[in-house]
Order: C-alpha cells, then structure tokens, then sequence
C-alpha cells in the first residue's frame, strides 16, 4: 500500500525508549545528530534494517562489531547503526532514545509483535490516510484486529510534534529565557523598592553610585549562587539516586556550571534598570 501524503508512522515501545518509525520520502526530520545520519527515504524505500541510537543509550546498551559495522538487537532483528544522535554534553530527548527502520519488518520471513499502539500524522490529511490503512488492513489481512475507537482520536501526539521540527524546543528556551529575566526584573525592582530608605542612608553616608551598585550586584551573585546550590543538590539526590525512575537521563556537570552562568548572566542585565532607578532616587523623598 502506498501513501503518497506526507506523514509519519511509528510504534512505540515504552520500556525500550525506543522507536519504529516509518514516513514518507518527502518528510525530512530535524534530528540533532552528533554522527552519522537518520533514517531516510531511501531506508524505507528499500526496507533497510538501520537505526539511530542516542549517545547515552549507546553507552548503556550491548551493541554488535562485525565487519567494521554496528549493530543493535531489536525484536529479534539486528539493525545496521546508521546514525548517533543527541546533544553532547547537554541533557536532551534524544540522548536516551532508539529508531529502527519499521519497513524492514515487512522483509520476507520476519515475524514480529503486532499487538501494541501505533501513531500517525498525516496533518489535515491524518483522518483520510487512516480510514485508507484501515479498510487496506480490513481487507487484506482480516486476522488482524484493529481497535476500530482509534479511528475517532487524534493520533497526533507531542513526540512526533518534537520529531518534525528540532527548532521548537529553540523557541522554547527564548520563551523560558524572557519570561525568567522578566520574573527577575520585577524581583530585583520590587526588592531595591523596600530597601530605598537603606540606599538613601548608604548614600546620605557618603556611599557613591557605583559602590552601591556593586553592593546590589554582590547580594544578586550570593542569593542566586545559595538557591541555585540548593536546585542542584535536589536535582542531583533525584538523578543519581533514581528517585524518579522514568526520567532515564543523568548528571551533566558541565551544563550544570554553564547553566548557572547563563542564569547569573540574564540576572545581571535584567538588574540593570532596577539599579539606574535606585542610584537617581532622592534622598529626600527617600526618607519620608
């Protein structure tokens, strides 16, 4: 049966983290890969049996040399890796997952588990292209049982929304980015606000502009500094303990400092129009 609208199809096996993902030719995933390539077209075209492992699976995992080649056993099959993808040094979706070509199961003599759920996106055309695989099962192979409740549910789910298009999670982090140096703008302004009486004595003192500024700033670094070694003691008793089974990922130092850089980073600037308006207050009007 052929589809000649742009979808994708997969099949989920949850305590694998892995995949069996088919599409059409045209559709071009945007996986971040750290060698190699993904699963393309021309794989399914031909039913080649290739997968893509994430770097930390890989490392977990027991996978085949032979022929200067690897592979990993999957459903009884041995897949050809074509391709590792993920984000070094970063905690990422694709660092723990696992895909394998799903056309590959259909090569003569292969038998695998067809019980399970499966997902389609075909956009606007979903409905129209799962009616069509529907009836095609129906009529060609009548021993097969199709949960007919599916046909009235949206198949779309977020992972193949994450699967289309990599950009989102970019969007993401610049959304997370301006809303968190807007929660501390309005902090910082709020907490400089009840300590105007403080900065006008400090200044009434003799405390200049830039000492004062740098005193804020130092007060920022401390505060930040405590509540970030306390998120990161959580986060770590979590991780390393296995608190929450489910996550499947693990403890990255290095994007850890890198992440409390960038925070101190956005803090700092976001600090700036809160600590201008402090150093042009009035004694006076200050001390009212």
């Amino acid at each position: 049966m052929e589809i000649k609208e742009e979808h994708i199809f997969y099949k989920e096996y949850t305590k694998r983290n892995a995949y069996a993902v088919t599409f059409s030719e045209s559709f071009k995933p945007n996986i971040p890969m750290i060698k190699g390539r993904f699963i393309d077209g021309k794989d399914i075209k031909t039913n080649q049996e290739v997968a893509v492992i994430g770097q930390d699976l890989k490392e977990r995992i027991n996978t085949i040399e032979r022929n200067g080649k690897e592979y990993v056993s999957f459903e009884g099959q041995e897949f050809e890796i074509v391709g590792i993808m993920g984000v070094e040094n970063e905690e990422n979706f694709w660092n723990n997952k696992l895909f394998v070509n799903f056309s590959s199961f259909i090569n003569a003599g292969i038998n695998f588990t067809l019980s399970g759920d499966y997902y389609l996106d075909a956009g606007e055309e979903t409905q129209g292209v799962f009616n069509r695989i529907y009836e095609y099962f129906r009529e060609s192979y009548p021993q097969i049982r199709i949960n007919e409740e599916l046909q009235d549910k949206n198949l779309q789910t977020p992972f193949i929304k994450v699967l289309m298009d990599y950009h989102q999670n970019i969007v993401l982090i610049l959304t997370v980015v301006v809303v968190l140096a807007l929660n501390i703008f309005h902090i910082t302004d709020y907490w400089l606000f009840r300590r105007k009486r403080e900065m006008a004595v400090r200044k009434l003192s003799g405390c200049t502009n830039i000492r004062l500024a740098l005193r804020i700033i130092f007060q920022y670094i401390i505060i930040v500094s405590f509540a970030y070694i306390i998120g990161f003691l959580a986060y770590f008793i979590v991780i390393y303990f296995n608190v929450l089974s489910f996550l499947h990922t693990s403890i990255y130092f290095s994007s850890t400092i890198v992440a409390y850089f960038f925070t101190l980073g956005v803090g700092l600037l976001t600090t700036i129009i809160p600590i201008k308006r402090m150093q042009k207050i009035e004694i006076r009007d200050a001390l009212r």
